[in-house]
């Protein structure tokens, strides 16, 4: 099916009817959501807004981490023609209160009871803000909110052919969210993105990303920024499960639980792996850093056979064998055991790139490997 808004996107998504089409944590263990509960969820939750007023062109406030909230919410909401605000999770109420009013937003969906009570402390500077659902942390309930679970129960009986017609009225010109910018230069700037500048940078981008649906990957970048979630959209779009991860501290130890194919990441993040690899090899003993180097030498002596899907021949393709088993497969092993490539974005460029082994090459963000990098 071809997209021209990501309404659309959402519902070649549902087709995939995988059993794990999300994965998150609760009580230590990766558990799935399928995509029957996601679509269920999504359904239920845009009939619950479309019956408290929610229509075309509304803003609508998401203040959350990562998490199977974040795409129910972003779904039905951009299903009913509306737009979506992502508010950074690590803001201060202040600040998070400016974005509210700025955008104006009419509901804001809060994850946990700090940043709840944060907008409701500022509810005489929102005039517009009618509204405040909250995503609990365990057990968790504050006066004056609905629990996000009691408002998607609300719309038991969504029908799914009239969610469908409504998903298709949306249009590529139309508003689909806003992205604030950090405000170090004076008050955040609201810029305003619409489903086909969105569902077009996603196209460009499978130009590069082969992502199957058999694939899983880790979301750990924040959702609340362009980069994380135009990439996630590709996966909802290919079909690949997407693992939450808790925290960027607990990105390590999820790497070895979802064991994901593919990850995106900010420059900086590689650059920081790439300097632990240098500090413990420059610990090891002068055969190891020996044997490390001549495996990197190998493998950059393969890049533009991996690059064309070739497999290096003859002698090259021998030692590039021997890198992988020595020191290439232990590094995939950290990333989880099934690691295919990862992703980087910085500033205006997005970009793809895999080293001769399929281990993820570290460069700055002023030189992407993609031939033709698109602009985000």
């Amino acid at each position: 099916m071809s997209i021209k808004t990501l309404s659309e996107l959402f519902l070649v998504a549902a087709g995939y009817n995988k059993p794990d089409c999300l994965l998150h944590k609760v009580d230590g263990k990766y558990v799935p959501i399928s995509t029957a509960e996601l679509v269920r969820d999504v359904q239920r939750l845009a009939k619950a807004l479309s019956d408290a007023g929610v229509k075309k062109g509304d803003r609508i406030g998401l203040m959350a981490e990562n998490g199977p909230h974040w795409p129910t919410v972003d779904f039905a909401v951009l299903s009913l023609g509306a737009a979506l605000v992502p508010v950074y999770p690590t803001l201060p109420p202040d600040q998070a209160a400016y974005i509210a009013r700025d955008s104006g937003a009419s509901i804001m969906f809060a994850q946990g009871k700090e940043r709840a009570e944060g907008f409701q402390e500022h509810l005489d500077s929102l005039p517009e803000l009618k509204r405040i659902i909250l995503i609990p942390v365990g057990d968790e309930a504050v006066e004056g909110t609905t629990d996000l679970q009691d408002l998607i129960a609300q719309g038991e009986g969504a029908d799914p052919a009239e969610f469908e017609r409504r998903s298709k009225e949306p249009q590529p010109d139309d508003l689909a969210t806003f992205i604030y910018t950090s405000g170090t230069t004076g008050h955040p700037k609201g810029v305003r993105l619409s489903h086909g500048n969105i569902t077009s940078n996603l196209l460009a981008g499978l130009e590069y990303l082969d992502i199957e649906s058999s694939f899983t990957s880790l979301s750990f970048l924040p959702l609340s920024h362009s980069f994380e979630r135009t990439v996630d959209y590709i996966y909802f779009y290919r079909g690949c499960t997407i693992a939450y991860a808790e925290s960027v501290a607990a990105v390590a130890q999820n790497l070895q639980e979802a064991k994901p194919h593919v990850f995106v990441s900010v420059p900086r993040v590689y650059e920081k792996v790439l300097g632990r690899v240098h500090e413990n090899i420059a610990l090891s003993s002068p055969l190891k850093q020996k044997i490390f180097h001549w495996a990197v030498g190998v493998g950059r002596e393969a890049v533009p056979y991996r690059l064309a899907d070739k497999t290096p021949p003859g002698l090259l393709g021998i030692k590039l064998a021997i890198a992988d088993s020595l020191v290439f497969g232990k590094i995939r092993e950290r990333l989880g055991g099934r690691f295919r490539f990862a992703v980087s974005g910085g500033a205006l460029w997005l970009g793809m790139w895999r080293n001769s082994s399929g281990v993820l090459a570290f460069r700055s963000s002023r030189a992407m490997a993609s031939p033709r990098p698109h602009q985000c």
